[in-house]
């Protein structure tokens, strides 16, 4: 393992739940097997952090693991403000307070599933507005070299089976932008939990058969991430990434409801995706260009 692993007591301008190496396996049994597969750690300070700490200090791949904090981006953005968070380094929360999603809605967290914030590359051969669509393509890709088929639904969700299986939302501040990713591993919300009109079910990897612990397979996602951003998004040309977002773009060539346009709800074709990465779609035999809205497929 060539990457340092830090365990947060204590982070400077985030609360949080002091963690230890011997209580990290207490939280969730498949934490419990991820601390068998973590080397030793030695206790480590400095002006920022108390914890613990694998071999090798701060650079590209670290992984901070705390635990009771608001939420991984929180964290996150505390280890950036420090100068503590080189790109592709990444918090791993154990549960969070107050995670959140899209339009800022609360993200339940138990112990068991994955709620990382990761420090994403700033778009360099391609539009800010493509950022989203470029992390999730990332993680779509990796997910699929773990072995697990998943499609992103626009902007920012990841399905599995045309269920929810993962959530990205992208942060920008202070010249850093975060990728926030929570995965459902071990939990996912019932129907019953689930907020009104949400376009799709829920699912989660342990149900469908995955077995995946949870710094197992972040570990796992972002070398795969990192693999695809640097072998694959970097040598697109702008015609190229479009093209390849848009392979990875759930339901694409068929009949969706569009809600929550300036058209209401209703339905039309998904052709795909313009060159800013607003969806394209057919309505009345013509199509249109939709920066804003929520899409749900139809039977």
């Amino acid at each position: 393992m060539s990457f340092p692993v830090y365990i947060l007591s204590k982070l400077q301008g985030c609360s949080m739940r002091p963690l230890a190496p011997e209580a990290l396996g207490g939280a969730h049994a498949l934490w419990q097997r991820d601390v068998r597969l973590l080397p030793a750690f030695e206790p480590c300070r400095n002006e920022v952090y108390e914890g613990y700490a694998t071999s090798g200090g701060p650079g590209c791949g670290a992984v901070f693991i705390c635990d009771g904090v608001g939420s991984s981006l929180d964290a996150a953005h505390a280890l950036h403000a420090a100068g503590e968070l080189p790109v592709w380094t990444s918090v791993l929360a154990v549960s969070q307070q107050s995670g959140r999603g899209q339009m800022r809605r609360q993200w339940v967290s138990p112990a068991g599933n994955i709620y990382a914030a990761l420090r994403f590359p700033a778009a360099s051969n391609y539009p800010d507005s493509l950022s989203s669509l470029v992390a999730g393509y990332v993680f779509a890709r990796a997910f699929e070299m773990c072995g697990i088929d998943v499609r992103m639904k626009w902007p920012n969700d990841l399905l599995l089976d045309d269920c929810k299986m993962a959530g990205i939302l992208l942060e920008d501040r202070n010249g850093a932008l975060l990728v926030g990713i929570g995965i459902n591993v071990a939990h996912f919300p019932r129907a019953d939990c689930l907020r009104e009109g949400a376009a799709v079910p829920a699912c989660g990897l342990a149900a469908r058969g995955f077995d995946f612990a949870p710094f197992e397979l972040w570990r796992q996602l972002v070398d795969r991430a990192f693999f695809c951003y640097r072998n694959e998004v970097l040598r697109f040309s702008e015609d190229g990434l479009i093209s390849r977002l848009e392979a990875y773009l759930a339901w694409v060539g068929r009949v969706v409801m569009i809600h929550g346009s300036d058209l209401g709800s209703c339905p039309g074709r998904l052709m795909g995706l313009s060159h800013d990465g607003a969806l394209r779609v057919l309505l009345s035999g013509r199509e249109q260009v939709l920066h804003s809205c929520s899409l749900s497929p139809i039977s």
